[in-house]
Order: structure tokens, then sequence, then C-alpha cells
């Protein structure tokens, strides 16, 4: 059985985007090209929990600090 959205389903690509990567349901979506309420029920099903906005945006930003810290 063939999925159209095959990310959706896999909860550590899911995990990594928005538990690593700190990416939102919005940027998920775009990614993969589906809607916002299918990531959300993506991530719902896979346990993965969702990232306050304030606090994502923190955590983009302190990467994005040690990453600039490391390649200087």
């Amino acid at each position: 059985m063939s999925r159209r959205f095959p990310e959706l389903h896999n909860p550590g690509w899911l995990r990594q985007q928005h538990g690593v990567e700190f990416r939102s349901v919005k940027e998920i979506a775009e990614v993969i090209g589906c809607s916002e309420s299918a990531v959300n029920g993506a991530l719902r099903r896979a346990g993965v929990p969702r990232l306050p906005k304030l606090m994502r945006a923190a955590l983009q930003a302190r990467r994005a600090r040690e990453e600039g810290e490391v390649e200087a």
C-alpha cells in the first residue's frame, strides 16, 4: 500500500523535524506538501510533544548561536 505522505507515518522523522530541528507544524507541512492538521495528527499519533512557539523560537536561536560558534 502506497501512502501519499510517508513522512507522516515515520515517528523518527517527525521527532527529528519537530523535536531536534525545531520546525513548526506549518514548516513541516510545507516541506512535505500536506496540511497542518495532518501534521498535528501525525505528531499526536507518534507521541511527539508539541513545542510552544516561544520555546521553539528560543531553541532555534540557541542552536543557531551554537552552530555559529562551532563554525567560527
